[in-house]
């Protein structure tokens, strides 16, 4: 499998998400509210990797999986999402100690 590197970028304020192919760290030190914008139909399959930085309850909602959703990260460094965006919805591959709901 090939893997290409990722941009990354830092969160450090409450607001929307719209990378795609990067990794994005939190860095705020209270519980950041973000928002994940619908992934472009130009950017199907592409990987969206989002981190705590912090050890804080952050919240990510959006369509994840194909439904409207919320993701709460446990309040522990390094808790996160890997997603891949599908059409009109970010699909959760992988989860570390994300509640979604």
């Amino acid at each position: 499998m090939l893997y290409t590197p990722l941009n990354v970028e830092i969160q450090s304020t409450d607001g929307a998400l719209a990378p795609v192919g990067a990794s994005v760290i939190i860095t705020k030190g209270t519980t950041a509210a973000l928002t994940l914008t619908v992934p472009p139909a130009s950017s199907i399959g592409q990987i969206l990797v989002i981190t705590s930085g912090t050890a804080a309850a952050h919240t990510v909602t959006g369509s994840l999986n194909g439904a409207s959703a919320t993701g709460t990260f446990g309040a522990a460094i390094g808790n996160g999402l890997i997603l891949v965006a599908g059409t009109d919805t970010w699909l959760v591959v992988s989860n570390t100690n994300v509640t979604i709901v």
